[in-house]
């Protein structure tokens, strides 16, 4: 991997060798395929990947932050099921370390789903919920992997309103 053998690679995990030049670290992860940020819980300069994935931290904020069950988004949203699929798109490259893949436009996702929660039909809204409920794992895990607390500030009645908006206590997550 990145031109290394794995006993050398092996001796940098365990911390038995140092990494003697940065470009190292970036070939690793460049074989890897995250960034230098992923590898070290720190964003150098000049990891391009690294400052990508956090520029999208504050539109998901905004869109976290800005959603209320008695106050529906302005804008149009996407159909549910377009939604859905970018929600389980970008639930798949949080998975593979991809946060800025993961986290590139799911702001607006968030609160077009949330706008479908809230004038949805009780078909729409379930669906809208699902979607959601990935959509928010999504940005939880983007914000974790630099150490941000996203539900810090959330209200704390957040899930248990959705229940409540649902009309139905979480049996529509046992349908997927």
């Amino acid at each position: 991997m990145a031109g290394n053998s794995k006993s050398y690679l092996s001796m940098l995990e365990n911390g038995e060798r140092r990494f003697e030049r940065r470009g190292l670290v970036e070939d690793v992860a460049r074989a890897l395929g995250c960034s230098v940020a992923d590898l070290t819980g720190h964003l150098l300069p000049g990891d391009q990947v690294g400052a990508e994935a956090r520029a999208t931290l504050p539109e998901i904020s905004v869109a976290l932050y800005d959603s209320d069950l008695d106050d529906v988004p302005d804008g149009p949203a996407r159909p549910v099921d377009e939604l859905a699929r970018l929600a389980a798109k970008a639930n798949e490259d949080c998975a593979n370390c991809r946060y800025s893949v993961a986290g590139k436009g799911l702001g607006a996702v968030l609160t077009e789903l949330h706008t479908h929660v809230v004038t949805g039909n009780e078909d729409t809204r379930r669906r809208a919920l699902r979607a959601l409920t990935e959509a928010c794992l999504v940005a939880g895990g983007t914000a974790r992997s630099w150490e941000i607390p996203t539900w810090q500030s959330m209200p704390r009645d957040g899930p248990l309103r959705l229940r409540e908006l649902s009309k139905t206590p979480l049996s529509w997550a046992s349908h997927r």
